[in-house]
């Protein structure tokens, strides 16, 4: 059962409808990731998911719960960062979660030095937030976020402003509370790159509207490039039209690029090895998400 479902959301906004019939569902354990240019109705959405704002139509449901109908409790079942943490600098890492872990009461207490140690923080919990990294800053927020013992966790742009060395940290933080604590993380981000490593499955935003929705490795499949090196590029170029749905490309003296499903490879090796043209070397390439969200977006960006 998903854990966060979106159901034909809609919203307008200055005459404008900026959400149009969005629907999408998170499982337990699964990081998704949701990408669209500006202006293509991501914040707004995420206002919609956290209740800071209303649908004009559709729903959404977190735990089970309508956030319409049932609100304190859906939000019980998510935690949030929007832009950046909300720390108090001038306190400790411990006692930033002690003031919000008094905001919730439950015993969220009970969990800051267990918390501390899933973020990687243990070592530096009782420092001043004021000397902490900005990755620290962004773990620290991230554990302010499970304090509630949150079902979904919703993050836009956790990893913007960090170093390569704090992204992969965020990155390998995300992944652990997925598949060992079993939450589920909806990743809204500006770095496509960022995205295709670290999530299970995307949703491309475009307008207000899902133009793309699943896996990162399905998304990616069926635009497998392949590099084909043979001593007769010319000869291979005309052999593999028939294999492939866009003009196959000669690169360099000795080679041939060609765009094809997977399973498409082996017959246009037979065809290339009957009509008695060599092939040295077959080189699959897929194309980073990048090119698939501008290909979707018709080249905006980001």
């Amino acid at each position: 059962m998903p854990v966060l479902a979106a159901t034909g959301l809609r919203k307008r906004l200055g005459g404008r409808e900026v959400v149009s019939d969005v629907s999408f569902a998170l499982e337990p354990g699964e990081i998704f990731g949701f990408l669209g240019p500006n202006g293509a109705g991501k914040t707004t959405t995420i206002r919609l998911l956290t209740g800071l704002a209303r649908p004009d139509a559709g729903r959404v449901e977190i735990g089970g719960h309508d956030i319409s109908s049932d609100f304190e409790a859906a939000m019980r079942s998510i935690g949030a960062i929007i832009e950046s943490p909300d720390l108090y600098r001038a306190l400790t890492g411990r006692e930033n979660l002690e003031v919000f872990a008094r905001m919730l009461g439950r015993g969220a207490g009970e969990q800051i030095s267990s918390l501390a140690r899933l973020v990687a923080l243990e070592g530096r919990i009782d420092d001043r937030v004021s000397t902490y990294s900005l990755g620290m800053r962004q773990r620290l927020g991230i554990a302010q976020a499970l304090l509630g013992h949150p079902r979904v966790l919703l993050l836009d742009e956790p990893a913007n402003g960090l170093d390569p060395a704090g992204m992969r940290e965020m990155r390998d933080l995300l992944r652990r509370l997925a598949r060992e604590e079993k939450i589920a993380v909806f990743l809204s981000s500006h770095n496509l790159a960022e995205i295709e490593q670290t999530c299970d499955r995307v949703a491309v935003l475009h307008r207000g509207r899902v133009l793309a929705e699943g896996r990162v490795a399905d998304l990616l499949a069926p635009s497998l490039r392949v590099r084909i090196r043979t001593a007769l590029p010319t000869a291979a170029q005309r052999a593999l039209r028939r294999h492939s749905p866009v003009e196959p490309e000669i690169e360099g003296p000795d080679a041939v690029l060609v765009e094809m499903p997977e399973e498409e490879i082996p017959r246009a090796l037979t065809t290339l090895s009957a009509e008695g043209i060599p092939v040295f070397e077959v080189v699959r390439r897929r194309p980073p998400l990048e090119d698939v969200f501008l290909e979707l977006t018709h080249g905006e960006t980001v």
